[in-house]
């Protein structure tokens, strides 16, 4: 299941429906409770939570790209 909701994906990983990935202090009240698990902790994300969502790589329009670059080179990537 995909969700563009955190609530809807967190109540569906606590009824057992698979996975979900969301932000850490929304989950913590129910890992804290036993009722959720963390997954792959090596790979949960150390910084400020940031994403950045575009349709595609192809055909980038040049703002999306120019943006892209220059949050990547504010954190060192």
């Amino acid at each position: 299941m995909i969700s563009g909701e955190t609530d809807l994906a967190i109540n569906a990983a606590l009824e057992g429906a698979g996975l979900c990935y969301c932000l850490e202090r929304l989950a913590s009240p129910y890992v804290s409770a036993g009722r959720l698990e963390v997954v792959l902790p090596k790979w949960a994300s150390i910084g400020p939570p940031f994403s950045m969502y575009y349709s595609s790589r192809r055909q980038l329009p040049f703002g999306v790209d120019a943006l892209i670059k220059i949050v990547r080179g504010l954190n060192g990537f």
